[in-house]
């Protein structure tokens, strides 16, 4: 807001002590006075233009589940989501050549079957889907035991949504290897996509010692994805032995994390994750990431999420809550911008937690929202697992957040793995999880959380407002009718 702006909203809001309540917003509006009335509406009018005044509001306490069938048994599913698509990896199918499915939803609620991947070289064994991502109308698969470059020297394969939609099978608009790729460096085994750029990891790589690590920077070219190579080989400045660097990684815009979680800077296996940002075509480490109260073995930054400027990074055998309860931990962009060392903004763990929780194996984020996957929980059977959607509060990342909601199947047994997998899409209130059954086939889980119906007290400021002055009828209604358009599509 600019300044007049919030002299207006100032004023709006401390007319009287009698106040309505916008949902999603921090704006308050009096209602007995006409003068105050009037003014609260040239609030919101300025507001409303600005931004400041969004129907896209979601309540994480209140979620409803879709299943996603038709996997293979004992499949360990990979997931991801952007809007209506989802992408789930079944690398088991077809002895372990692995295959992707999208779904979409649908006008009724449901996900229907939209298209499946495999790859058009694909052999047994090549873990095609083992890790999956999606931005916008592409979707990049990882299969880090294909051969090309040698015995499981990894690749990752890049698909575009044809002009005339995603077909049945759709084939892959790029193959990406490594330039340098040898044997058991394992490329693909984590991906990431942002827009046109895509980042693989090759946590298995040995140029700084065996099983050091690496990730591969890739962006489309103006010709296409068909004729794409690698921009960048990103590697630890610090880098050894055993750190397993791009087991896991994430990407949003022009910045990568990749995760380390063999590191050894403290203790033995604490863990770090690592920051890379491009600045014109280099890309460059602007940070390395650890734990405040690291130890040994917590093996932080075995997964690792971004959005904007906020990181999270999964610590699956932190101790906090018993041995290896697990934990994760958020970070944020200082305003002087990524420092060498940046302390964490808060550490979130389960209020439940137990033994052997592994809770931050998997993570996702998405604006001001993340995913924390539990494989190990027992709550509803040994290892049947969970996972926890954590909200930013309006005052900023508390040292300790507490979850907005815990998330079980439905039909949840023990040994199903739930949480091995997570993805999340803020914008339209969606997360995905995926499960590793024992026994039985996979099923991935999509959760949607309700838009709040309109409050009455909104109902009457607008109304209230409507009557005070005819001239903003149309002012009113426009506010009015996301409000209105939200809480109608949150039910159907």
């Amino acid at each position: 807001m600019n300044a007049f702006e919030r002299t207006m909203f100032s004023v709006a809001t401390n007319l009287t002590p009698q106040l309505c309540l916008v949902p999603g917003s921090h704006i308050v509006h009096p209602v007995p006075s006409k003068l105050a009335v009037l003014v609260a509406m040239v609030s919101i009018t300025l507001l409303a233009h600005s931004g400041r005044v969004t129907a896209q509001t979601y309540d994480w306490t209140s979620l409803s589940e879709k299943q996603l069938t038709s996997f293979s048994n004992n499949a360990e599913l990979s997931v991801a989501i952007s809007g209506d698509i989802a992408v789930v990896g079944d690398r088991n199918v077809s002895s372990l050549a692995g295959e992707v499915k999208l779904f979409q939803r649908v006008s009724d609620g449901n996900w229907n079957p939209l298209a499946t991947f495999t790859a058009s070289d694909a052999t047994a064994g090549d873990r095609f889907g083992h890790a999956v991502g999606i931005s916008g109308d592409t979707v990049v698969v990882g299969a880090w035991q294909d051969d090309d470059g040698g015995s499981s020297s990894g690749s990752a394969y890049v698909f575009t949504k044809p002009g005339s939609g995603w077909a049945t099978t759709s084939t892959h608009a790029a193959k990406l290897t490594a330039s340098d790729a040898y044997i058991n460096d394992y490329f693909g085994y984590s991906v990431g996509i942002s827009g046109d750029t895509v980042v693989v990891g090759a946590h298995a790589n040995d140029d700084n010692g065996v099983a050091s690590g690496s990730a591969y920077v890739f962006t489309k070219p103006g010709g296409g994805w068909a004729s794409s190579t690698e921009d960048a080989k990103l590697t630890a400045s610090d880098a050894d032995s055993s750190d397993y660097l791009g087991q896991s990684v994430g990407i949003s815009g022009e910045t990568v994390v990749v995760g380390a979680w063999g590191d050894d800077d403290s203790e033995n296996g604490t863990g770090s994750a690592y920051l890379f940002t491009r600045s014109g075509t280099t890309w460059s480490q602007a940070a390395k990431l650890t734990a405040s109260d690291a130890t040994a073995y917590d093996y932080f930054g075995s997964s690792v999420g971004i959005s904007g400027d906020s990181v999270v990074v999964g610590a699956r055998y932190d101790d906090d809550g018993g041995s290896q309860s697990g934990s994760a931990y958020l970070f944020t962009k200082p305003g002087s911008g990524w420092a060498t060392t940046s302390t964490h903004a808060a550490k979130l763990t389960a209020s439940d937690p137990s033994i052997n929780d592994r809770l931050g194996h998997s993570v996702g984020i998405s604006g001001d929202t993340v995913v924390v996957g539990a494989y190990g929980d027992d709550g509803i059977g040994s290892d049947s697992g969970s996972a926890y959607v954590f909200t930013k509060p309006g005052s900023g990342w508390a040292t300790t957040s507490t979850h907005a909601a815990k998330l079980t199947a439905s039909d949840a047994a023990a040994s199903d793995n739930f949480g091995r997998f997570v993805g999340i899409d803020a914008a339209s209130g969606r997360v995905i999880v995926g499960n590793y059954p024992d026994a039985g086939s996979a099923t991935a889980y999509i959760y949607e959380a309700a838009v709040p119906e309109p409050s009455t007290a909104l109902l009457l400021c607008l109304g209230l407002m409507a009557l005070a002055t005819g001239r903003w009828n149309r002012r009113l209604a426009a506010i009015g009718a996301p409000h209105r358009a939200a809480w109608a599509r949150s039910v159907h």
